[in-house]
């Protein structure tokens, strides 16, 4: 939740500079041209820039923090553990051989929505897939992990993060990523009589 706030904070923070900023030094200007005083011109313009650049800055957190909320509260549906982080994790256990697991995780894959490729690892400790862009994110990199536990035991972690690191928001596209991943394992597993345990998010 921290990480979260501290994310709209810096969103408000690049709106006041870059927008503030923009009209303060406008504004100098103008004022320079029309009326020729310098620290006249550099109080109004200073003034402006902040009224301007913190009212667009606190308008547009406020617009895309309400729409990327509503995005996060109703793909949760009541699981609300992991939902404030960008990038999310699934760590499940499951029991068969490595072969079996593999294909089970590829197949779940293979539900995420707007999936462009999946790519396996050659010395088959992983594999990763990736995602198209889209009004909701720039485009994710999942990545997932095989982890031997005891003989035919396996820890499987499965991880998905945007492509870029400056991000603020994603309107919960990790999320259902991951959800989407291990909601289909979940039905996998069951079909193939496979134990399944989810042992965090």
């Amino acid at each position: 939740m921290a990480r979260y706030l501290a994310r709209i904070i810096r969103a408000v923070v690049v709106s006041v500079l870059g927008v503030g900023g923009g009209v303060g030094l406008l504004t100098f200007i103008a004022l320079i041209v029309l009326k020729s005083d310098q620290f006249t011109a550099i109080d109004v313009s200073i003034r402006t820039a902040l009224v301007i650049g913190l009212s667009f800055g606190c308008f547009m957190a406020l617009v895309l923090l309400l729409t990327d909320l509503t995005m996060r509260l109703t793909i949760a549906q009541g699981r609300y553990e992991e939902i404030w982080e960008l990038e999310q994790t699934r760590i499940v256990e499951l029991d068969g051989s490595l072969k079996e697991i593999r294909q089970l995780c590829r197949e779940s894959l293979l539900v995420m929505p707007n999936l462009k490729s999946v790519a396996e690892e050659s010395h088959q400790t992983g594999m990763t897939a990736s995602t198209g862009n889209s009004w909701r994110s720039p485009g994710e990199q999942v990545a997932i992990t095989f982890e031997q536990l005891a003989e035919n035991k396996w820890k499987v972690r499965c991880v998905s993060r945007c492509t870029q690191k400056d991000i603020a928001y994603d309107y919960a596209k990790n999320y259902e990523n991951v959800e989407s991943w291990l909601k289909r394992l979940k039905n996998l597993a069951d079909q193939h009589q496979k134990t399944l345990k989810l042992t965090q998010g």
